[in-house]
């Protein structure tokens, strides 16, 4: 009864019965087949997205954090080079720090010199006195009338020979008077004329607004740089003006003022310690300019933040700047000194040599970025 009732559902159902099964094992091996190229699949899309992400990373730090333009230190050094024409506070070249060296030890050995050409001179006279003394003394015993009509004719000859030699010095004064006179004639003529400063300004202050119009884009797409940029902006146009007036302290006060908001610039670039070097140096070069100007009040502010800035980079300076750190150190430390002394012809020399040491450490941080 069973086998009959099984015989009788399979020619009733079998067909369809396959058909089912082959559908279900086509459908099993198509999903196997999907997840395993899911699976192959998987960390390549994961990687190209993570580079995705990276490069839109690297695409954000290249605006806040990247290389400092070219064009930040060209306008930094036109800034200086316009100091440099009017002979401000700039920092020593390597030319004059040798040839500085050299005449200090030119100095020690003409001082050595002296000394022994002093002896030498001390013996010599002492041995041309006892010549003199023995003279005398020979001169003495032979006396006698021979010696006095001697005497007698010499005076005569002596005074016969003043007389010649008079006239003749008097000739060759005159001769000479108008030999100098010729001389300095010659001499008016063959000078050239001085070179006016401002010629040399004219083509960098120029230089200076296109390097700036080619700059200012690139950095306002930064964050938080459009209020520094305006402010750059405001004291070059001020730079400008006191250039086209011909006046060099104010235009020594504007550069520097210039240079101020250059510093500033550097820091939306997050670079380590380089905007804090930037600002030693305007604020060391405020203490000059404001000795020059008898402003006792600004030259005691801006040493005090000199000293601030100082005492918070020199914390951060690895081990290799250490001679540099400390060499800066001391030449801040004397500026400071002779500005207390109120001696403010070594302001100027003190502080130059500050700005010099400054140079130095930011030379030494832009090897090593």
């Amino acid at each position: 009864m069973g086998f009959r009732f099984l015989k009788s559902f399979l020619r009733t159902f079998g067909f369809r019965i396959v058909i089912l099964l082959i559908i279900i094992t086509t459908v099993i091996l198509s999903t196997g087949c999907n997840g395993n190229k899911s699976k192959d699949q998987g960390p390549s899309a994961e990687r190209q997205s993570a580079e995705t992400e990276q490069q839109s990373g690297e695409g954000k730090d290249s605006e806040t954090s990247g290389e400092i333009p070219m064009e930040l230190e060209r306008l930094e050094k036109d800034i200086e080079e316009i100091m440099k024409i009017l002979n401000g506070p700039v920092a020593a070249s390597e030319e004059e720090k040798d040839k500085g060296s050299e005449q200090q030890d030119k100095g020690k050995s003409e001082s050595k010199q002296d000394d022994s050409g002093k002896g030498k001179e001390e013996n010599q006279d002492k041995e041309s006195e006892q010549e003199d003394r023995k003279k005398q003394e020979d001169d003495q015993e032979k006396g006698g009338e021979q010696g006095n009509e001697q005497e007698n004719k010499e005076q005569k000859d002596q005074k016969q020979g003043q007389g010649e030699e008079k006239d003749q010095q008097k000739q060759e004064g005159q001769q000479e008077d108008k030999g100098q006179q010729e001389q300095g004639k010659e001499n008016e003529a063959q000078q050239p004329d001085e070179k006016n400063p401002w010629q040399d300004i004219t083509p960098v202050i120029d230089k200076l607004h296109f390097t700036w119009n080619s700059y200012e884009p690139k950095a306002a797409k930064i964050e938080d740089s459009q209020d520094k940029l305006s402010a750059f902006s405001d004291a070059l146009n001020e730079l400008t003006n006191s250039i086209q007036s011909k006046n060099k302290t104010s235009t020594l006060v504007n550069a520097n003022k210039c240079y101020g908001e250059i510093a500033k610039l550097y820091s939306i670039y997050k670079k380590p310690n380089v905007s804090e070097v930037k600002k030693l140096k305007y604020y060391t070069r405020n203490v000059i300019l404001s000795s020059m100007e008898n402003d006792r009040t600004s030259v005691d502010e801006n040493m005090e933040q000199i000293k601030a800035i100082w005492d918070v980079l020199k914390s951060n300076l690895s081990e290799d700047n250490k001679e540099a750190s400390d060499t800066l150190d001391f030449s801040i430390k004397e500026l400071e000194k002779v500005i207390k002394e109120e001696k403010q012809n070594l302001v100027d020399l003190k502080g130059r040599i500050v700005l010099t040491n400054i140079e130095d450490i930011d030379k030494k941080l832009s090897g090593d970025q």
